[in-house]
């Protein structure tokens, strides 16, 4: 199941540090895309974004505006 969240720079942040973390060692995949319609699938994303990780216990990377 899908879970979203949408992060607001603020006015002097050029960046963000994003870190996820899982309790079990199913694979999972982090994607970061613009915050409006359509949400891409995972194979979606590499073609279009290219902003995505797989991991299974922790993911980690800086997102610039």
């Amino acid at each position: 199941m899908p879970i979203y969240y949408r992060v607001i720079f603020r006015l002097n942040n050029d960046n963000i540090f994003i870190r996820v973390t899982s309790d079990d060692n199913f694979c999972a995949v982090v994607s970061v895309q613009s915050f409006d319609c359509p949400v891409y699938d995972v194979g979606e994303i590499g073609i279009r974004q290219g902003h995505y990780q797989t991991m299974s216990k922790s993911a980690s990377f800086n997102v610039y505006v």
